[in-house]
């Protein structure tokens, strides 16, 4: 049997090539020659991580609906599905002033911003919340 002696990683090394020998106890000893091919699958172990530790952007309150407030970036070194990133704003937007395209993380104004009523929009990406704001100024 073959056993893992540590843990695998999947973004470290992707595959393994053995040679495994067998060899008799006879004498001479006989033996004979194999080839392992080991091809390791992704999971999800890594969370998203973002471009910038916090987003401080300012909007004039006259921004037309449509318009882009920011654009948020995250990554995920996971492969495959693992690694694809959804945004969406999880808090602070009470009256949905602001929506943000899950793909591309585009922040944009949804509908006419009152300076009184803006408050800081926190914002879900991937498979982990992260407390990064955008706040109106």
């Amino acid at each position: 049997a073959i056993s893992v002696s540590r843990p695998l990683d999947f973004e470290s090394c992707k595959d393994y090539f053995l040679t495994v020998e067998a060899t008799d106890g006879g004498t001479p000893p006989l033996s004979a020659v194999t080839m392992v091919n080991i091809n390791l699958t992704d999971v999800n172990d890594n969370a998203p991580m973002f471009s910038r530790d916090a987003y401080s952007v300012s909007i004039s309150e006259d921004a037309n609906i449509g318009d882009t407030v920011v654009k948020v970036t995250a990554e995920d070194v996971d492969s495959q599905a693992n690694g694809d990133i959804l945004y969406s704003i999880v808090s602070g937007d009470r009256e949905n002033q602001f929506f943000i395209e899950p793909i591309t993380g585009q922040i944009k104004v949804n509908k006419q911003l009152d300076r009184e009523t803006v408050r800081n929009v926190g914002r879900r990406h991937g498979d982990g919340y992260h407390d990064n704001r955008v706040t109106e100024k």
